[in-house]
């Protein structure tokens, strides 16, 4: 299971991974660039939406509450 702490490095590797696949010169090189961006977007595809279905979940009220006079 992905943790928040990993999520960071992800992206910090999908970044990188970027730059250096421009240059690569094996494809094996290419591969392995490649697979440090797709790895990320999967993290996105199913990690972060999975959050954002919560974050609805939570924010979903029935009342704005934030007309809530204190």
């Amino acid at each position: 299971m992905w943790k928040p702490c990993h999520s960071w490095l992800l992206l910090e590797h999908a970044c990188l991974a970027s730059e250096e696949l421009k240059n690569a010169a094996s494809e094996d090189d290419k591969k392995f660039y490649q697979s440090k961006i797709d790895d990320f977007k999967v993290f996105c595809q199913y990690q972060l939406t999975r959050n954002i279905g919560l974050a609805h979940s939570v924010l979903n009220f029935d009342e704005d509450l934030t007309k809530i006079r204190v």
